[in-house]
């Protein structure tokens, strides 16, 4: 189990974390800084021993850089190995509301990232050495009024479920994240929408 949140009490920091056993065993929680100003949304994936944070953020205050940021936060096996931090900064991104943000991990493995940019720009980033890099960017949907995604991973699939112009839509890889199906619309008007894949 793979945990993260903000830490209302620490300025400008994720606190993350995970469990064993399904949470019977659990191994000490860390910390890494927020990517910007105000936090928007933290989540947390986990396959094969890959344990994927990432967290979204922007600039309240201009500071005179790009705005908005993602931070992804990566182990190996718990604390076998060192942690890599990625950070992905970007101009646009849809404040006041701030930027959702999606990660999934396919067995290849790769990670998976997907994020909104400019309110009506669904982007997706895959990185192939584990977060420390991620190559260019795919976009998925230029809908106005996003309201939210999800995107999961089994095998080297990878699914994503979003919200935009009142109408929910899911689109689907085979191939790790590289190419992607048409859109298809499955419902209408999802705010908070979490998909999960399953044998």
């Amino acid at each position: 189990i793979a945990y993260g949140y903000r830490d209302l009490g620490a300025a400008k920091q994720i606190r993350a974390g995970w469990a064993f056993g399904f949470g019977e065993l659990e191994a000490a929680s860390f910390a890494f800084n927020a990517p910007r100003q105000v936090t928007t949304e933290v989540v947390a994936e986990v396959n094969q021993g890959i344990f994927v944070w990432a967290a979204a953020g922007y600039d309240e205050v201009p500071q005179g850089r790009n705005g908005n940021a993602i931070r992804i936060h990566r182990r190996v096996d718990g604390i076998g190995t060192p942690p890599v931090t990625t950070t992905l900064s970007y101009k646009g991104g849809c404040q006041p509301t701030g930027t959702d943000v999606g990660v999934a991990v396919t067995d290849k493995p790769v990670i998976v990232l997907a994020y909104w940019k400019d309110c009506d720009t669904l982007m997706v980033r895959r990185s192939r050495d584990l977060g420390k890099t991620f190559g260019p960017n795919t976009v998925l949907s230029t809908r106005t009024h996003a309201q939210g995604l999800s995107i999961d991973a089994h095998g080297h699939t990878v699914v994503v479920a979003y919200t935009a112009d009142g109408t929910t839509w899911v689109r689907r890889s085979t191939d790790d994240g590289s190419t992607w199906s048409s859109p298809k619309q499955v419902g209408s008007g999802a705010t908070s929408l979490r998909v999960r894949y399953a044998d």
